[in-house]
């Protein structure tokens, strides 16, 4: 086996050196991937542009999508030519929060694209655990969102007074609020407000049949009420806009990380108290039997609602142009995704 790799590697904030060697040798347990696509996720811009990483040099890229093509020995369950996504997490399966099927919890993890080397490589050498077949008729770039699809559905899930009934509200449309929309409307819930800062994406909600949007800016969207709100954003003062639409006995489910210190008042504060709504922190997407239901669930959406995961996906970047892809989701896009193999 002999393959001539080029990657990526994050040398220094915002400076990325092209790195090539030769693969020549892979390990029993594991598989040989030729990336297809990889996406650039929130979590990775403070790396990039601040250097907020464990350890330099650093393969960024954790949502991705490839081909199998080689395996070791020990490899049963895939074979050569199988198309897959990656499971960027890697527990240790032995503390107590992974015994009892929590891995998102694990106390001793590795993550490919954050503690180890992720997909901004033309192959990438991963053990079977950490890649999940796709259905038939799946295509690889759509299928580079299956991860935060899965982040979604475990938020999702985790939120248990939620009924088919409930008035439901998204708050940002980006990825994660896009993924959950085609997640809840797949499942059957009708009754789904979206609220966000921008308009861009408002046709994918015209194609999942959600005509409640509002800009977070629309004063009439304070008079809304709902059970069950999902915070999809990084907004610090998300909650503070957030805790009054929320019925007494409803729930908010945080999945966007904060970036910046987050106050709330004691108006707001005191509304969970005495209205005794659930706070639920979602974090990553992962469930018993590994990976989780999570996966299962999401490859079939992912195959259901296609137009709409492509619509997210703005733009392709060659691995040369790793820089301009970051500068690109900054200035111009929610999802950007990196093409290894393509020029």
């Amino acid at each position: 086996m002999h393959f001539k790799n080029e990657k990526a590697a994050l040398v220094a904030p915002k400076t990325i050196e092209l790195i090539t060697e030769d693969i020549v040798d892979l390990p029993s347990d594991s598989v040989l991937l030729k990336v297809a696509y990889c996406g650039i996720c929130g979590s990775d811009i403070p790396r990039f542009f601040q250097g907020k990483v464990h350890n330099f040099p650093l393969v960024l890229g954790h949502e991705f999508s490839g081909e199998v093509i080689s395996k070791g020995d020990r490899v049963t369950k895939f074979a050569i030519g199988d198309r897959v996504a990656g499971i960027p997490l890697v527990p240790c399966m032995q503390c107590p929060e992974c015994k009892n099927g929590h891995y998102q919890l694990c106390s001793n993890y590795s993550f490919i694209g954050s503690r180890q080397a992720g997909a901004f490589q033309k192959y990438l050498i991963l053990k079977e655990e950490n890649i999940f077949k796709l259905l038939p008729g799946t295509d690889l770039m759509s299928a580079a969102l299956i991860e935060p699809l899965t982040v979604a559905i475990h938020a999702v899930k985790l939120v248990k007074s939620l009924k088919d009934e409930s008035q439901v509200a998204i708050f940002g449309f980006g990825v994660i609020g896009a993924c959950l929309a085609a997640y809840l409307k797949d499942k059957g819930f009708h009754n789904i407000t979206i609220i966000t800062n921008s308009n861009k994406r408002k046709g994918i909600a015209e194609k999942l049949n959600i005509d409640e949007f509002y800009r977070a800016s629309d004063k009439s969207v304070l008079l809304k009420k709902f059970d069950v709100v999902f915070d999809c954003t990084s907004i610090s003062s998300a909650l503070e806009f957030l805790l009054p639409l929320i019925n007494p006995r409803g729930a908010i489910s945080i999945i966007g990380s904060k970036n910046s210190q987050c106050e709330i008042s004691a108006t707001a504060f005191n509304l969970i108290q005495r209205h005794e709504i659930q706070v639920i922190g979602s974090w990553m997407s992962y469930s018993a039997l590994w990976p989780g239901e999570e996966w299962l669930e999401a490859r079939e959406v992912l195959l259901k609602y296609p137009d709409c995961f492509k619509d997210l996906i703005q733009n392709v970047f060659p691995l040369k142009k790793v820089p301009e892809a970051f500068e690109d989701v900054i200035n111009n896009s929610p999802k950007v995704l990196i093409a290894p193999n393509e020029e």
